[in-house]
This record gives structure tokens, C-alpha cells and sequence, in this order.
């Protein structure tokens, strides 16, 4: 109870700051910047506790402004993560789910319906100039992720530098319009194969004093982050030239990752297969434009949650429809919604949720080709977890009073969810052979 005394007060004030900034800024509608930070799990940087001095710029940036601690994505694998920020909706919603196999993608795939409004086509709606940079092949115009950008920027396994370089191209075009901003940036380069440009590549090595990892998987660790540090400094470069452009002050900013990344924790390589914490806690930083608050969130949010908070901060309105996102500094109707879901269905099933005070429930299948049952979350239970005391969520609880609470909240998360669903007929196409390459260098369709 005084936990959530503390934070209820913390968020007020929060809350208090905010209603303030652009009352200073003198911009009712301010520049917009989301930072996408691709496969960077959260318990890597030092600012959640990482041992090695990975993110020395990120650390310092969530210093200065707020930083949510327990930030859970909707789905652990780019293509449903990228389009639940897009949208605000969770995966069952947007109905985003592309094939595993390569034979699948020849003859149809899935692509982001156009029947979903994006944060792009609002914001362009409200005046913005929009523009994105992706360097995944998951997330490009094939993918209907162009949906609202009137500049989309490809540049296929582009490392951190280039997508700056692209990004300072277009904020010139920008400066040749008189009107507002709103710019996505994709960074790729903690995805595997890990591959850090030098000196990076030698600059971590040895044994970690948490997890039991092999030499090989070691190796491989260091490479990955090796690559954290290569995107830290050129987020540090990024930022240096926006504040030489005079556009740091005002500008609101979102630093998210879309999933985690595993080795071996959970009897898995890379990410797109469990719902742990190793794969669905991802950093989450937000800077609430010119004197942004200092602040940390401890309770549990959902990249989903990064739609209605950019809005509110543009004085938008979000669209008139029900909705399971929520402003990240609504505190109060944090708690009332209870908790935030998580789902992966490719080589596994598994779907979790995790309510208000960390405590995790994991249904669905453990090895591969064990099915989720949407219908029963009274089945297949992995277990429950405390995600707050054992982040790695090695050790299910033995027994927890409150369970069948934590079914019933993920049932009626999931059929909200459900009804919030919307498909179109351009639902399904097939794709390109190039595509499916650029997809396979990056261990997809398999």
C-alpha cells in the first residue's frame, strides 16, 4: 500500500510537470522523434542494471528525463511489435502475423491492414511533415509500414551511422517547411548476427557474475554488446547534431526497444520465442519536450501505451475508438486497467500477462508445436512469476493465492482485445524473392 502511495504521488507530479512544458515550449504542436532500438533487451544497459558500461549516452539521456523500468512489448519479434506502436493495438488486435517459413511467404504473408489508423497518417492529418528510417526488411512499404509517412526511407541492415546520416537529410527537408515533425528512426545493429564494427568488437569479454553461460555463448554476448555500445555512441552523435540544430529542447522523444534478445536462458537462441523477460522487457525512455521531467515508472507498461502518449503530448486527439492503451503517465487508469499482455506465436505459443504488481502469468506451449488455446487461460500454464524479484523468471512460484485472478485478467484483456480486431481484404500478398533473403540473412523463414 505505501508502494503504491509513493508512486501515485510521484505520478501526480509527473503528471503536474508535463501540463506545464508546452505552456513553456510556446509550440502547441511540437517535433516528434521515436527512436526504435531493434532486438535491445533492457537488463543490457547499465541504467537497469547491467554490469558493463554498454549505454553511457543512454544512461545519462534517461537520467534527464523519464525512464519506465518495467516496460513489457507486445509481442517478442519485430514485425507485431513495430505495428502494436504503430497502432496502439495489441497483436490479436492488428492481426499482424507474418509466416515462419519461406514456402508460406512465396504464395501469401501477412502485411499491416490499412484499416488501422497509424500514428503517421494522424499525424500527418494534424499538419505534420512525416519520414521513417528502417533498415529491417520487415519494416518497409512491402509491409504496409509506409502507411502515413510521406518520406520512407529503406536502407537495408544499415548500421546505427547511416540511419543518422538519413536522418539529417530529411531533417533538412524539414527546415524548408513550416510545419511540425514527426520522425521515426530504426537502429538494427544489436540484432544478430552480431557483428560490431572495431574497436567495439573486442571491447567486451569474459565471464558475467549473473547467468551460467558458456565460453561460446559468451562470445557471443560480447559481440551483441559490443553492438549496443557502436548504437549508444552513434545515438550520442545523433543527439549532439540535433542539439547544434537547435531542435533538442523542444523536441518530444520516445527511446523503445521491440524485444529482447536470448541466449539460452530459456533454452533458446535470439528472440521470437518465449515470452520471458529476456525477450518482452525492452528499455523505455521518454522526453516530454522542453523540461521534460526526471522520473522513474516502476509499475508495468506496454510499447502499445507509446500511441495515446505521443498524442497527448501533440494535443491530438486520439481516435474515437475503444482502445487498451493508455497515456504511460496515466497512473491512476494504470491501475484500473490491471496489467499488460504479451503474445508470440511462431516456434512457440505462449502468451503472459503481467499485472500491476509484477506478478506473471506464462500460458501456452513449452516445446515446439504445443498449441495456445485462445479460448483457455486455465490450461497450459507455464507458471507464475515474480517478475520484480526474479527478473530472470527461472523459478515459478509454488503457489499463488491470486491466480485465478491473473486468468480472469488476461481472459478479458484478450477479448477486448479480440473485439478491437479489424481486418481488410488486402490482408494477405505474396512476397518478393528479394524480400525473403534479406528476411533469411536475418534467421527468419526458416
Amino acid at each position: 500500500m505505501l508502494r503504491q502511495c509513493k508512486y501515485a504521488f510521484l505520478a501526480i507530479l509527473v503528471l503536474i510537470s508535463v501540463g506545464w512544458l508546452y505552456l513553456q515550449t510556446g509550440r502547441s504542436r511540437p517535433n516528434v522523434l521515436v527512436i526504435l532500438l531493434d532486438t535491445l533487451r533492457a537488463d543490457h544497459l547499465g541504467m537497469y542494471g547491467y554490469e558493463r558500461d554498454t549505454s553511457p549516452f543512454l544512461d545519462s539521456f534517461a537520467a534527464q528525463n523519464v525512464k519506465f523500468n518495467f516496460a513489457v512489448t507486445a509481442a517478442p519479434w519485430t514485425p507485431p511489435s513495430v505495428a502494436s506502436i504503430f497502432t496502439g493495438k495489441y497483436p490479436v488486435s492488428h492481426g499482424f502475423f507474418p509466416p515462419n517459413s519461406r514456402e508460406t511467404a512465396k504464395s501469401d504473408h501477412s502485411v499491416l491492414s490499412t484499416a488501422h489508423q497509424t500514428l503517421a497518417e494522424i499525424f500527418q492529418a494534424h499538419g505534420y511533415v512525416t519520414a521513417a528510417v528502417s533498415p529491417n526488411p520487415w519494416i518497409t512499404k512491402e509491409f504496409n509500414f509506409d502507411q502515413g509517412f510521406q518520406d520512407f526511407v529503406y536502407l537495408p541492415r544499415a548500421p546505427a551511422q547511416k540511419i543518422n546520416d538519413a536522418a539529417q537529410e530529411l531533417l533538412g527537408k524539414f527546415r524548408s517547411q513550416d510545419k511540425p515533425f514527426f520522425l521515426y528512426l530504426h537502429y538494427l545493429d544489436p540484432h544478430d548476427p552480431y557483428s560490431p564494427p572495431d574497436p567495439y568488437r573486442s571491447l567486451y569479454s569474459g565471464k558475467l557474475s549473473k547467468g551460467d553461460y558458456s565460453e561460446e555463448m559468451l562470445q557471443k554476448i560480447g559481440l551483441y554488446d559490443g553492438e549496443i555500445r557502436y548504437l549508444d555512441d552513434a545515438l550520442k552523435n545523433l543527439f549532439a547534431d540535433l542539439q547544434k540544430d537547435g531542435l533538442l529542447e523542444d523536441l518530444v522523444v520516445v527511446i523503445v526497444g521491440d524485444h529482447g534478445e536470448q541466449f539460452n536462458e530459456h533454452g533458446f537462441l535470439t528472440h521470437g520465442n518465449t515470452v520471458f523477460n529476456v525477450e518482452t522487457h525492452v528499455p523505455l525512455i521518454v522526453k516530454f519536450g522542453r523540461n521534460s521531467p526526471q522520473s522513474i515508472i516502476d509499475h508495468p507498461v506496454s510499447t502499445i501505451d507509446i500511441f495515446p502518449t505521443l498524442l497527448k503530448a501533440a494535443d491530438i486527439d486520439p481516435p474515437a475508438e475503444p482502445t487498451l492503451a493508455l497515456p504511460l503517465l496515466d497512473y491512476v487508469r494504470h491501475v484500473e486497467r490491471g496489467g499488460v499482455m504479451s503474445r508470440i506465436s511462431r516456434k512457440l505459443q505462449q502468451r503472459a500477462f503481467v499485472n500491476f504488481q509484477g506478478k506473471k502469468l506464462i500460458v501456452g506451449g513449452t516445446q515446439m508445436g504445443e498449441m495456445l488455446q485462445d479460448d483457455d487461460p486455465y490450461s497450459n500454464i507455464v507458471g507464475v512469476f515474480d517478475s520484480r524479484s526474479d527478473a530472470d523468471e527461472k523459478t515459478p512460484l509454488a503457489s499463488y493465492a491470486k491466480l485465478s485472478e491473473l486468468q480472469e485478467s488476461m481472459q478479458q484483456t484478450l477479448k477486448v482485445a479480440e473485439e478491437l480486431s479489424v481486418r481488410n481484404s488486402e490482408s494477405e500478398r505474396p512476397l518478393s524473392e528479394d524480400s525473403i533473403e534479406q528476411l533469411r540473412s536475418l534467421g527468419y523463414l526458416n
